[in-house]
């Protein structure tokens, strides 16, 4: 095998090295380069003629330039470029014209393939150039033209390094090369496929992606059958974990199965791999039926289980906002008014579904402070989904309390919060396992001591002593002031109360003031201030 390859090398050499001496010649003969075309960074040297060797002469190379007196030139873009020749003799034409062509430096793409026995077959995967030049080593080489066998070779040891070259007929050398170095597994074995998947992308076409037992540099085969049906090939070549195979024709079916085919390149034998088989989840046809908007802190968020992975335009319709594509749920900034229209595509733009989506909207219509009531009015959410329930969550400034409630219009607000309390309704559905929320509203909790407007302390018993409600713990400072603003009564127990003596002596009849100093249970500091009467009977 590697006589022939010299051989084969050696005669393409030569019909190389022949048409290396094939000048490419100006319109008139005057001047010539040595190839008609080469990739981007060639550079050209103009060779004059015979009969024209004697006169002085400068280039135009490319459009826009001026011309100069230098007899070479570096092309660094591709493109189809005019060099002409200016001659200052007294002669007629005074300019000869060649066209010479630059091409892209494109890099050669190419597979190594194991054959056992430290054999190896080199796969070109394009056919961008004319040929191919493959060294396997310094002394080594095979040029291969599109079309042809691969070539192969057999190397003394493990360690295979190899270079191709891409070549053009009738240009200059110096295009693209590519370099790969590998080391032989020496076992050829049969693959096993470990998971796969099945996606929509675009009508009846599916990306496949699966995982399975393979090695390096072996070419494998990948193939594909629906409902019990026949296999077919869905791709060939080396397998690295995940491989993704786009645009799988599925004429209409959930069942499939896989199976990865091991190929020894130089003979073409194929080792039949074990069967993979599955199911397209029905989930993944259900498109937008599950999706919903929702609170995200501030933030609306459009949810959708996207399991084909399609695109999603988006629109905030009730402020005719731009439209955006998204393929995964997504938070926006709340425009107060949020209602979205969702329609997802396929990669064909193929409308699958559509659905419009609105958050619930949650405000506060009214506040009792004396009672601690507010009034709430709720929009329910839009979507498609089931409701199980709808709910009230109270959380404290710090959200270090939360209490959830039964939803209803009026609420007394529940001392535990907190001065501050934030608010949000939450529902529940059977198709999804989060809830929806929607925005937060926050209102106050006004904490308050009851205090009589009167008391009677004359010793019959009833309302004797003027107490102190409503204060989980006692820990306040009560001072009592008579009309003139005299402080005439202290305590720091609020359980005391007051039994209407000062200095043990009994206080006079009239009206006083009180001031008391408490902390919240959410640790704010609180005054308040009233009055009330004395009445002896």
């Amino acid at each position: 095998m590697q006589l022939i390859l010299r051989k084969y090398g050696i005669l393409m050499l030569m019909l190389m090295h022949w048409a290396s001496q094939a000048q490419h010649t100006s319109q008139l003969g005057r001047f010539s380069v040595d190839f008609q075309r080469g990739c981007e960074g060639v550079t050209v040297h103009i060779s004059t003629s015979a009969s024209f060797s004697g006169f002085t002469n400068s280039y135009y190379y490319e459009s826009g330039l001026l011309d100069v007196n230098d007899t070479f030139h570096t092309y660094n873009d591709p493109g189809i470029y005019q060099i002409v020749q200016l001659t200052q003799e007294t002669i007629s034409p005074k300019t000869d014209t060649l066209t010479f062509e630059v091409l892209p430096n494109t890099t050669p793409q190419f597979e190594i393939y194991e054959c056992g026995a430290q054999t190896v077959q080199v796969d070109i995967t394009e056919s961008i150039y004319d040929f191919y030049r493959v060294h396997f080593t310094n002394n080594d080489s095979v040029d291969y033209i599109p079309g042809n066998p691969f070539p192969t070779f057999t190397y003394p040891t493990n360690n295979v390094q190899i270079l191709v070259e891409g070549h053009y007929n009738n240009s200059f050398p110096g295009c693209g090369s590519a370099f790969k170095s590998i080391v032989l597994n020496n076992s050829i074995v049969p693959a096993t496929i470990t998971s796969a998947s099945l996606t929509q992308t675009c009508g009846t076409l599916f990306d496949v992606i699966l995982n399975g037992s393979v090695l390096p540099n072996v070419k494998y085969q990948v193939e594909i059958a629906f409902n019990g049906g026949s296999y077919s090939t869905i791709y060939e070549g080396p397998i690295a974990n995940p491989l993704t195979i786009r645009d799988v024709n599925n004429p209409g079916f959930l069942d499939y199965c896989l199976r990865i085919n091991t190929v020894e390149a130089c003979s073409n034998t194929i080792i039949t791999g074990p069967d993979f088989c599955g199911t397209i989840p029905a989930s993944q046809f259900e498109y937008l039926s599950n999706a919903y908007a929702s609170y995200s802190g501030s933030r609306v968020a459009i949810v959708f289980s996207n399991q084909s992975f399609q695109d999603v335009l988006t629109q905030n319709t009730s402020v005719n906002s731009a439209v955006d594509t998204i393929n995964t749920s997504t938070t926006y900034s709340s425009a107060g008014n949020n209602t979205y229209r969702l329609v997802m595509i396929d990669s064909c733009e193929t409308i699958l579904d559509s659905a419009v989506v609105v958050p619930p909207h949650l405000s506060v219509t009214n506040r009792n402070y004396e009672l601690n009531e507010i009034t709430l009015e709720l929009n329910d959410p839009i979507n498609e989904l089931t409701q199980t329930s709808r709910e009230l969550v109270f959380y404290s400034e710090d959200s270090s309390v939360v209490e959830v409630v039964n939803f209803d219009q009026l609420i007394r607000l529940s001392p535990n919060i907190g001065s501050i309390q934030r608010i949000r309704a939450r529902y529940w559905y059977s198709e999804v396992s989060e809830p929806i929320y929607s925005n937060e509203v926050t209102t106050r909790f006004i904490y308050r001591i009851y205090v009589p407007t009167a008391f009677t302390p004359n010793n019959d018993g009833l309302n004797d002593r003027l107490g102190f409600f409503g204060l989980d713990n006692n820990n306040a400072e009560v001072s009592i002031f008579n009309r003139w603003g005299q402080q005439i009564h202290f305590t720091d127990n609020l359980s005391l109360g007051w039994n209407g003596f000062i200095n043990d002596e009994p206080a006079p009849e009239g009206s006083y003031t009180y001031e008391i100093k408490f902390t919240s249970p959410d640790g704010e500091e609180l005054v308040q201030v009233g009055t009330f009467a004395l009445i002896k009977k």
